[in-house]
């Protein structure tokens, strides 16, 4: 019995349910539910499965489940509780009759012939007995314990599953309005200046009389007179069973003026805060505007003009960074960002500014991490139900993962397939290595898809890692630098007189509360509908005529920029279960801003180093010819492009900083692995390599590229990789004045020249067949 009964719960907690081991205690003449363990705490945080094996089975008569709180895929269980043995035959009678109005959905008999209805809500369910008395029914959800087959005396009325539906309470109010149990109720006779957790409150037929007492004071709060709260309060019949205007009054005049102003924590301690409130974020529940601009639109423009609170200037940075932080909250949309940038440019300051904005559970920091350490450090271990060995278990779903600073890019390389979303389950094999049992191998398992941001002084990441990042860099203007210096000495003059003006900034406060009440309205997907499909199709294909690989993860980015638009606007947005629909204004704004940071990207650049490029690219095409000393006599040579220690003095002119032999080397190498340079030997000094303009690489104009042609002395074409074309004009060899030329490559003497879009190029025989120059 023990065994099967823990192999049912053990079912139940893999669905992230928790569950508590009962006995049945004879108690007055009948039998009460005895819990075998403390279940409280795990109202605030999961089971885990630890804790699942060590739970007293062996003494077990059946277990219960935690209702209300949400599973692994978001859902919250609720139960509708039909009590046959503590309410009369005509609250049955009322009962039976909502009871029909009920969809199909799990039903199971109670030992007392009662039955219990299980669901699975999108919306958190919250507890109900009001209507127990007067229809046998109650709703059970948060803060509730439900006992479930194959405890003792229960068992299946049918093999149905358990029915989603958005929102059980709605469901449950529903059927007893049908049912004519809610003919008493009473609606507000006024729209009232209210805080969400009151108006929730104020659609309850009944108050307590703690609630009540909360509700004068919210009205006092809100502006209203003693009068006027009078009349609030009779307009309604106090919302009371027995209704006594004399009473009334004079209950109001002993509240009226008598408390503070409520806090979340108080509110919480009456029953009244509700969890997807969205000033449950702010510990005071103040509005963070006027009411009615709580749920008003965002455009971009506005996101930048409240982030520019702390993030001066980085329009694009700070804008893409937030829209990819939202996506947090969906399935599998997420995407990852790489700030690449020089060391004090701000590269983490700004995902940890943003992170402000987002609730504290669902961030993760990290200065540094070790690849092994990332899996130590965040996961937790489990024994495996059949193999009873631990697996390390890491819950990465709805997190946002910041790495500062890290010195190398080893972790993203072991979590290639976490980045690339290849799997919502991902299993790893680490080794671990032990004093006298020499290397162990441990399990590893991540479970669904985070929102990574990766900042990284370090320029030259691999290919794999590149194409699997959105890579950003701040700006490191002198406007922007100006700003920077100035909101740095406001905040470190005073700290705590600038925390509170942050706290108490309404535009930040709006920004946040949205946050809040994205991740609290499961939102799953985000679908684009198929006109808007065609659009990005031929809109993309339009601006990249020639498509690449990396393309395919390219335009995976651009989504989702438009997707994170759209849930910013999520309550202006067409909703369809878990889903909403993305409206012409996402999909505008995503090729907007994707736009900004798109060819950098497309050449697996971060935006500093293209502009790096940008800016020096004048001096990589420039030639100059010089004088070079060859024994008695001189000759002229043309030198093109430039060496490092002309890069050094023209990047300081240009960034009004020095740059330092190494960095300068690595950087342009960089911008020669990417194709945007080449590397040539100095003809003057072998020693020297000098960098000059490519002009090759993708092209995405309609223009074919064009042939490559070339003569050799003695007049036969050399074998090697080149396609044989027709050159423009008159094509000769070396010229009779028996001038000689360098190998461009090798630095010897040449003997074939190669022309390609008017560019001529020098090599000898054997450079030439193994060139491997543009197409």
């Amino acid at each position: 019995m023990a065994d099967d009964l823990k192999a049912v719960a053990y079912s139940y907690w893999q669905q992230g349910l928790t569950v508590v081991p009962i006995v049945f205690v004879k108690e007055n003449g009948g039998v009460k539910k005895q819990p075998l363990v403390e279940w409280k705490k795990w109202e605030s945080r999961n089971q885990t499965l630890e804790e699942f094996e060590a739970l007293p089975w062996d003494r077990a008569e059946g277990f219960a489940v935690l209702c209300g709180k949400p599973n692994k895929e978001g859902l919250s269980l609720g139960v509708i509780d039909f009590d046959v043995k503590k309410t009369t035959a005509e609250a049955q009678a009322l009962g039976r009759k909502a009871l029909k109005h009920l969809r199909v959905t799990a039903r199971e008999k109670t030992p007392t012939n009662g039955e219990h209805y299980i669901f699975y809500s999108r919306k958190l369910v919250e507890s109900c007995n009001s209507y127990h008395d007067v229809a046998a029914l109650e709703l059970l959800g948060r803060g509730k314990l439900c006992v479930v087959t194959p405890s003792k005396g229960y068992a299946k009325l049918n093999d149905n599953p358990p029915t989603i539906v958005d929102d059980l309470n709605a469901e449950f109010l529903a059927v007893l309005r049908k049912a004519g149990v809610l003919k008493a109720e009473r609606k507000v006779k006024r729209e009232l200046n209210v805080r969400p957790c009151f108006k929730k409150l104020l659609e309850k037929p009944i108050l307590s009389h703690d609630e009540r007492v909360a509700l004068v004071n919210e009205l006092q709060f809100q502006g209203y007179s003693l009068e006027q709260v009078k009349e609030i309060f009779h307009e309604n019949r106090a919302w009371e069973a027995n209704y006594s205007p004399e009473k009334t009054e004079y209950q109001i005049e002993s509240i009226y003026g008598k408390y503070g102003w409520f806090t979340k924590k108080e509110l919480q301690a009456r029953g009244i805060c509700f969890e997807d409130c969205p000033l449950h974020v702010f510990e005071d529940c103040r509005f963070p505007s006027l009411p009615e601009e709580f749920d008003k639109p965002l455009t971009v423009d506005d996101v930048i003009q409240i982030l520019g609170s702390t993030v001066k200037h980085d329009d694009y940075n700070k804008a893409i960074t937030f829209l990819a932080m939202l996506l947090t909250y969906t399935e599998e949309d997420q995407i990852n960002l790489g700030f690449l940038a020089e060391s004090s440019s701000g590269k983490s300051y700004i995902p940890l500014e943003l992170s402000q904005y987002f609730p504290k559970e669902d961030v993760i920091k990290l200065g540094y991490a070790s690849p092994t350490a990332f899996f130590h450090e965040f996961g937790e271990i489990v024994t495996d139900p059949l193999t009873k060995r631990k697996i390390i278990h890491i819950d990465l779903k709805r997190k946002i993962l910041i790495f500062l600073d890290q010195p190398h890019d080893q972790l993203l390389q072991r979590l290639r397939s976490l980045l690339s979303h290849d799997e919502k389950n991902i299993m790893f094999k680490i080794t671990d290595k032990r004093e006298k049992a020499g290397l162990r191998t441990k399990t590893v398992i991540i479970h669904g898809f985070p929102t990574v941001i990766f900042c990284t002084a370090k320029f030259g990441l691999q290919e794999q890692e590149k194409t699997r990042l959105l890579l950003l860099s701040p700006e490191v203007s002198q406007e922007k630098l100006r700003e920077s210096i100035a909101l740095k000495i406001e905040r470190e003059s005073d700290r705590e007189a600038f925390l509170q003006k942050m706290l108490e900034d309404p535009q930040r406060r709006l920004l946040a509360a949205r946050v809040w009440s994205l991740k609290k309205a499961n939102i799953r997907h985000v679908k684009i509908p198929q006109e808007f499909r065609e659009l990005i199709y031929d809109k993309f294909l339009e601006e990249h005529k020639f498509l690449i690989a990396r393309h395919q993860r390219d335009i995976t980015r651009l989504l989702a920029i438009t997707k994170g638009h759209a849930l910013l606007n999520f309550p202006h947005r067409r909703r369809e279960g878990d889903s909403i629909i993305v409206e012409l204004e996402d999909v505008e704004e995503g090729f907007r801003l994707y736009k900004a940071v798109s060819e950098a990207n497309e050449l697996g650049l971060s935006p500093e180093l293209f502009n790096i490029y940008q800016s020096m690219k004048p001096h990589f095409a420039q030639k100059k010819e010089v004088e070079v000393d060859i024994g008695k006599s001189t000759k002229t040579v043309t030198l093109e492009g430039i060496t490092i220690r002309d890069f050094q003095g023209i990047y300081a002119s240009k960034f009004h900083r020095a740059i330092g032999y190494e960095e300068s080397r690595r950087v342009l190498k960089t911008l020669a692995s990417v194709g945007l340079i080449t590397e040539t030997a100095d003809p003057t000094d072998r020693r020297q390599t000098r960098y000059t303009l490519l002009q090759s690489g993708v092209s995405q104009s309609e223009k074919a590229p064009s042939q490559i042609c070339y003569s050799q002395v003695g007049g036969n074409p050399p074998s090697g990789p080149f396609e044989v074309g027709e050159a423009s004009g008159k094509v000769s060899g070396i010229p009779p004045t028996k001038k000689e030329y360098i190998c461009e490559v090798c630095g010897g003497k040449a003997t074939i020249r190669v022309y390609r879009n008017g560019v001529e190029h020098w090599f000898c025989g054997k450079c030439a067949s193994q060139w491997e120059g543009p197409l």
